[in-house]
């Protein structure tokens, strides 16, 4: 949990100093944080992605190495 909460913060960082020299990117983090949920196995099973033919969406997700330590124990 320590990992997610560091990653976090640093993405949050890094957006927040965006912000102030580029005003949309607001509503691009928006799309793009939404793209990625419904991308990342959260609500569903990792199987579903791999059995319609879409594993490699779960394999390149970042957010999918630090769901599958929460997910793991």
């Amino acid at each position: 949990l320590l990992m997610i909460l560091v990653a976090g913060w640093a993405v949050a960082t890094i957006f927040a100093f965006a912000q102030v020299y580029f005003h949309d990117t607001k509503h691009l983090l928006e799309v793009l944080a939404q793209m990625l949920f419904f991308l990342t196995p959260i609500v569903y099973p990792p199987s579903l992605l791999v059995n319609k033919g879409l594993g490699w969406v779960a394999r390149f997700n970042p957010l999918n190495v630090y769901l599958e330590l929460v997910r793991y124990p």
